[in-house]
């Protein structure tokens, strides 16, 4: 401890004038530190609101995004009316009769185009299917059997590749720290390329939504024919909750789309996905494309 003259002795060369201003940074590093919470509820509180600050400044809408070829036979059943560079398409339900076709035909304009696609996890894929549905094979890059490492090998693939299928086999579907972590990385990697993803099964966060509610041949006779248009009824639920309904047919000279858009369906619209039949009709706009 300093005596009193010490300190009088010290401060006799201390340099005359005013005080030295104390430098900005300096200033703005003395303000007060924002108060804790002090309970759960307010941590709560607090956390939520700086999600919502964070996702107002990293979130993007679809329809800003550059839009991919996209085949006017498909885009009735697609937010925008497009697929949208940097986005992930879920198509829960690879089992049903007809998703298979609709995630190739999702392809299919941007391979024409001269874009690079590619499929993952699919070893039953018949390229003939593929080039039937309008597939340039190409520009197709098949990997047959990821394994266990598909995310990975998904990753390397969408890194070099324009628009990719894959079929994570219920893998996506399973919510942990270190899978959602796996697919946010992803996420943020087609968009900082500008790839799109195709997911024949469950994919938390993508931007729809598309499940086909039914599908059917035509070009049958009795005894005689060949199996010639499938057309495919699909409904779409956006990330915003908006609802799109679609009849598409696939392939075929002069195929035609239409589409139902339903809006402010408010609590409605997951009853809805479900059950087709409920869906009103009543004011429903309708539209019509041609397929070259």
């Amino acid at each position: 401890m300093f005596e009193h003259d010490e300190v009088n002795a010290a401060a006799q060369h201390l340099p005359a004038g005013p005080a030295p201003e104390v430098p900005a940074p300096a200033r703005s590093s003395l303000r007060a530190v924002p108060r804790a919470p002090r309970d759960a509820a307010e941590r709560d509180g607090a956390v939520r609101e700086l999600q919502s600050r964070i996702s107002a400044m990293q979130r993007t809408r679809i329809d800003d995004r550059a839009a991919l070829p996209t085949a006017a036979a498909i885009a009735p059943a697609l937010p925008g009316g497009a697929l949208r560079a940097g986005s992930v398409y879920s198509l829960p339900e690879p089992g049903a009769a007809g998703t298979l076709s609709l995630g190739l035909a999702m392809l299919a304009e941007a391979s024409r185009a001269g874009l690079w696609c590619g499929a993952v996890g699919l070893p039953d894929l018949a390229p003939e299917a593929a080039a039937a549905l309008g597939i340039d094979l190409r520009r197709l890059v098949l990997v047959p059997r990821p394994g266990e490492q598909w995310l990975r090998v998904t990753a390397a693939v969408a890194d070099a590749l324009d628009l990719v299928l894959v079929h994570p086999g219920g893998a996506a579907a399973s919510s942990s720290a270190a899978a959602d972590a796996a697919l946010g990385r992803l996420a943020a990697r087609l968009r900082e390329r500008g790839a799109s993803l195709v997911a024949l099964g469950a994919w938390p966060g993508s931007e729809a939504v598309l499940r086909v509610a039914g599908a059917r041949w035509s070009g049958l006779g009795t005894g005689h024919g060949l199996l010639q248009r499938r057309e495919l009824r699909v409904e779409t639920a956006s990330r915003g909750g908006r609802m799109q309904r679609a009849t598409i047919v696939l392939p075929g000279a002069g195929a035609t789309a239409s589409t139902a858009t339903l809006d402010d369906l408010g609590a409605d619209v997951a009853a809805a996905a479900r059950e087709p039949a409920a869906l009103p009709t009543a004011g429903v706009e309708h539209r019509t494309a041609a397929v070259s």
